[in-house]
């Protein structure tokens, strides 16, 4: 029984201990719980604070970005109107400058060109003949200026355009050279011109490399007080690499090192002061390179402070083959009228005189229809025609030539400027016998005319 009883209390001591331990380990996970639940807690404050932060800070992104996209539309708006606002006046200065052109240049050609048929008179006295070279010396320059001016502002705005076509590159030089050399004379300088190999015909842009030559001699000479100007033109490379080159070279002032490329800056010269010795705008150089580059060439210079400068244009060569051949070989005209369609009483009165060393009597028509009509009546043995006369598309150009020629035009002679081959081909399939590229002076045009309707003797 002893033994018994000793056996029950130790079981119930066990027992005890047993219930204490689990007791422990239940007050132990109870703890566990309540600092698993704290944590708990805690996390969802944390996230449920993120959450409301992130939903204030998305809900301030989004009130700011619908501001921002307010104001962009606004900003947009106000672009917009103002990129139309631009392109209209862009638009006006276009058309302005085309009016411009138009109106300044067509009375300074007609002043121009009367000048040149006068001083091409044998019988003028010495004393008119230095007025009139005066006056036409001051036409060429007031036309040159108007022509950097107008130049300037095409370019600014991008309405430049380039056309390649059949240039008397010969003619160009030696009209050139012609034009400074009563200045040249005047300041005691002697002006040259050596071609060497260059062709006598190319392709190229006839009046925009005209321009650049002029702008370089003009400013040779300005800046030249004694020695010489010499004009040099040759070819460079061969095959694709072929290339025009032109320089003028002076014995003036030159150009120091540091101010080589600011020649070529707009309204820029070496002495740029108020008081300054030589007069220009300032645009020649920088309209020259412009043009040059616009034609995929370059235009450089060198120079000796003190004893004279030499700038280089160098162009892509693009050799004309040979003259396009009239369809037909007629006769010269002995006898008739020779007939000038032309709207410009001012231009009609120059190309009257420009014809008259051909012997013909002459009229002149003010449009396609009435010259159609004075055909139609017979008697008309050639027809002088500039291109703005005939429409203002190539094809309705081509038309109206063609048009002229079924009413009994014999010869047709159109004025083009810069004409391509396919112009060319185009004209004379329709009917012109020659068609002459522009511009062209009076003395030269005169020259073309007679050996295409020389009088008999």
């Amino acid at each position: 029984m002893v033994n018994t009883n000793s056996a029950l209390m130790a079981a119930q001591f066990d027992f005890a201990n047993q219930d204490l331990k689990i007791s422990r380990l239940q007050a132990d996970q109870l703890r566990k719980d309540t600092e698993l639940a704290q944590s708990r807690n805690r996390i969802i404050l944390i996230l449920l604070g993120g959450s409301v932060l992130t939903a204030g800070l998305l809900g301030y992104n989004f009130l700011t970005l619908r501001r921002s996209s307010r104001r962009i539309e606004s900003t947009n708006t106000q672009l917009n109107a103002a990129n139309e606002s631009l392109e209209r006046a862009l638009k006006a200065k276009s058309e302005f400058l085309a009016t411009t052109s138009h109106e300044i240049r067509t009375p300074l050609n007609g002043i121009l060109g009367v000048t040149q048929v006068l001083l091409a008179d044998p019988a003028l006295s010495p004393a008119v003949r230095d007025r009139i070279s005066l006056m036409h010396g001051a036409g060429e320059t007031m036309r040159a200026l108007v022509s950097d001016i107008l130049d300037a502002a095409k370019i600014e705005s991008g309405a430049m355009t380039i056309e390649k076509g059949d240039t008397d590159l010969a003619g160009l030089l030696d009209d050139a050279v012609q034009l400074w050399t009563d200045k040249a004379e005047e300041k005691g300088l002697t002006l040259k011109v050596e071609r060497g190999g260059a062709p006598a015909r190319i392709v190229e842009d006839g009046p925009r490399l005209r321009q650049i030559v002029f702008n370089l001699l003009s400013n040779a000479i300005k800046f030249t007080d004694q020695g010489a100007v010499t004009l040099t033109a040759g070819v460079e490379g061969e095959g694709e690499a072929e290339r025009l080159v032109i320089r003028v070279e002076d014995t003036g002032i030159g150009i120091p090192a540091d101010q080589l490329e600011g020649v070529f800056e707009s309204f820029r010269q070496v002495d740029g002061g108020v008081t300054r010795r030589f007069g220009g705008t300032g645009l020649g150089l920088s309209i020259s390179r412009d043009l040059a580059e616009a034609m995929g060439g370059s235009l450089g210079v060198e120079s000796v402070l003190g004893r004279g400068s030499v700038f280089t244009l160098a162009l892509p060569l693009v050799r004309r083959a040979g003259a396009m051949e009239a369809a037909g070989d007629a006769a010269s005209p002995s006898a008739g009228i020779f007939l000038i369609l032309e709207a410009n009483p001012l231009t009609q009165a120059v190309l009257k005189s420009v014809v008259a060393p051909l012997g013909l009597l002459t009229e002149t028509a003010a449009s396609v229809d009435t010259a159609v009509g004075r055909l139609a009546a017979g008697g008309v043995t050639g027809l002088l025609v500039d291109a703005a006369l005939l429409g203002a598309e190539t094809a309705d150009r081509v038309a109206s030539v063609s048009r002229l020629a079924t009413a009994g035009a014999a010869r047709i002679v159109v004025t083009w400027p810069s004409p391509d081959e396919d112009t060319v081909r185009a004209l004379i399939a329709a009917g012109a016998t020659e068609v002459i590229a522009k511009p062209i002076s009076a003395g030269r045009l005169t020259a073309a005319l007679k050996a295409e309707f020389a009088t008999e003797t």
